[in-house]
């Protein structure tokens, strides 16, 4: 290999090694917000010179913010660039003024989420109802499929073999409620299918119902999913008719706004 090529090798190299040390710092301060320099040098393999030049960089060009504490935080560039990223997706264009509709009418709280390549959910989208705020979900998280409404929205309405590429990647335990096993958790997608909705019985927080249901595009594949929760009270899952026609029909809106054919009666 001549010089110049070697030379080119090297930068290359040094370039996926330098962006593989950003990905580690953002995704723990995606998951730790407020985290000092201390703590990330315990919990982030990079080495610690190079993490001070890196958070140097980051900060510098408002990638990462620090506070008069000394603590990092996702900064307002990446804030914009996921804004951006967000609202080139046409599903998220296409769902968030039914969203809005739905969280006025119902006054719960209203997500989207979708897998993305990896097949991990994510949502895209929350708007906040009148009633209540939840405090463990937010857009561009990872969406728990094992006991979330939006998450096994996801996964009831897939295929056989897509089901059975994701029932690889979960993982069950006493607190994914009733699907507490791989074959519980299909049992119930199944259940979700046959009554048209899935359902979150405090499965993923205490007291707190939730309700989904997919969305599908114009192949008539699902492409994401709605879901809306709230406190036991104010969605009484045995008792929640008027609230499931409306997540229903804004479903059905937003799949045909997608380009979905209506189904001919």
């Amino acid at each position: 290999m001549e010089k110049s090529d070697a030379s080119m090798a090297e930068r290359r190299e040094y370039s996926v090694s330098a962006l593989s040390k950003i990905e580690k710092v953002m995704d723990y301060l995606l998951e730790n917000p407020g985290s000092t320099f201390s703590e990330l040098c315990e919990n982030v393999d990079v080495p610690k010179s190079s993490l001070y030049q890196l958070m140097r960089a980051l900060t510098s060009n408002r990638f990462v913010r620090e506070d008069e504490e000394k603590r990092f935080h996702i900064g307002f560039r990446m804030f914009e660039y996921g804004q951006a990223a967000v609202r080139n997706l046409d599903i998220w264009k296409t769902a968030h003024p039914f969203l809005v509709e739905l969280a006025k009418k119902t006054k719960l709280t209203v997500h989207l989420g979708i897998l993305n390549e990896n097949l991990n959910g994510v949502f895209l989208d929350r708007v906040d109802g009148a009633n209540f705020t939840f405090t463990h979900t937010r857009i561009g998280a990872q969406i728990r499929l094992e006991t979330s409404a939006t998450g096994r929205a996801l996964v009831a309405w897939e295929s056989k073999k897509r089901q059975e590429q994701l029932l690889r990647m979960l993982h069950f335990d006493m607190e994914s409620g009733p699907a507490s096993s791989a074959e519980a958790y299909l049992a119930e997608c199944e259940r979700s299918v046959q009554r048209g909705y899935a359902v979150d019985a405090q499965a993923s927080q205490p007291n707190i119902n939730g309700i989904g249901v997919p969305l599908y595009n114009y192949t008539g594949e699902v492409c994401g999913a709605i879901a809306m929760g709230g406190l036991c009270q104010e969605l009484d899952l045995e008792n929640c008719q008027e609230q499931l026609k409306l997540i229903q029909e804004a479903a059905a809106q937003i799949s045909a706004a997608l380009g979905k054919q209506a189904v001919p009666v």
